[in-house]
């Protein structure tokens, strides 16, 4: 049987390696994983994975050394980071003894990887990034939509949502004051609240005149990002009452997270309290950071992994926040909370997963 070879990294390349894989083997049918424990170790909204061959007869990885990475154990499952910039590399199934490499590692996914639905759909309360992909690939062929595992749970409709879910869901945390948004990793190690947008967040942040991100201005265009009358673009919605989220395919993003399309909230650092009621700073709670360019900083738990923020020197008053920590009672879109832009996927030129950003160009 002839071999494909696809090669990998984390972001800051401390672990590279080579994949060596029968043409027989690929492409492999995989789903998005929108579950619970992918989303608050990620960040991100959803997951996909590579299954690497059990039989013994194939050549192993090369460079692919889980002794560099640090293993995070959940109850099925124990995944592996980079504890240097955070990367979600591999992760390990407990009862078969599986190895899985994280996507978004990959220099490609084209033939090795297809995906062709959704699993634990239900886990997201609201659909999740589910509903922005309802089919997939070029040929537009409808997305599988699991409520947990593939093949054996019911199919969920494009509009299901979980029946205690919705618009002014009741809170699950008692102790909370009333008008705050909870955010926490899978271990609990980074946790903080949002607060609602006011006034406070339209001045806070204007006062440094944000440049407009790529998910408004495309870099490519050649447009000016310069934003001199200091508009809080970063406000969207009736009354300005929601953060602006969207949703990024940058090499950066994706090497960082492990995974191919990163989810930020745009919310100013005056209205993120941390734990102990003192306002944003890039080191709190199990924070470590990594400086992925000159003047970013990105922000991910040293425990489990978890993306957490992307931080620039040039508009540190708003700061991208990893939508997969929220825990909005409504859904894990927050759309209380959040107004998401629908117009483009940001670096959706440099997604290498096209099928996926094409895909999401067109659900979004």
């Amino acid at each position: 049987d002839s071999t494909t070879t696809v090669r990998g990294s984390c972001l800051c390349r401390r672990t590279s390696f080579t994949i060596p894989l029968p043409t027989s083997y690929v492409p492999q049918a995989k789903h998005l994983c929108h579950c619970n424990v992918c989303r608050r170790t990620s960040g991100t909204l959803f997951t996909s994975y590579l299954t690497l061959p059990s039989d013994p007869s194939t050549t192993p990885p090369s460079g692919l050394d889980l002794a560099l990475l640090t293993p995070y154990t959940s109850s099925t499952l124990t995944r592996y980071f980079c504890p240097t910039c955070g990367t979600h590399v591999a992760v390990r199934g407990h009862t078969d003894g599986a190895l899985l490499v994280c996507a978004g590692t990959l220099e490609r996914t084209q033939g090795v990887v297809k995906i062709v639905g959704h699993e634990w759909i239900e886990d997201s309360r609201d659909g999740g990034g589910s509903v922005w992909l309802p089919s997939l690939g070029p040929d537009r062929v409808p997305a599988e939509r699991w409520l947990r595992d593939p093949g054996t749970s019911p199919q969920a409709p494009l509009e299901w949502r979980d029946s205690v879910a919705g618009p002014g869901a009741a809170r699950t945390d008692e102790h909370l004051p009333e008008d705050t948004l909870p955010a926490r990793c899978h271990c609990g190690g980074v946790q903080f609240r949002i607060k609602r947008p006011s006034e406070r967040s339209a001045r806070s942040a204007a006062a440094a005149a944000a440049p407009f991100p790529d998910l408004l201005v495309p870099y490519h265009s050649g447009a000016s990002a310069a934003n001199p009358d200091s508009e809080a673009w970063w406000l969207t919605g009736p009354d300005l009452s929601r953060f602006l989220a969207g949703t990024c395919a940058c090499r950066s993003c994706r090497l960082a997270l492990g995974f191919d399309v990163a989810a930020w909230a745009f919310v100013p650092a005056a209205d993120i309290v941390l734990p102990d009621g003192g306002a944003f700073r890039r080191e709190f709670g199990a924070v470590k950071t990594y400086g992925s360019s000159e003047g970013v900083t990105r922000g991910f738990c040293g425990t489990c992994g978890a993306g957490v923020y992307w931080s620039g020197d040039w508009r540190e008053e708003l700061v991208d926040v990893a939508v997969g920590l929220l825990d909005a009672p409504e859904g894990v879109r927050a759309e209380d909370w959040l107004g998401w832009e629908r117009g483009r996927v940001s670096f959706g030129e440099e997604g290498r997963e096209r099928d996926v950003v094409e895909a999401l160009e067109r659900g979004l």
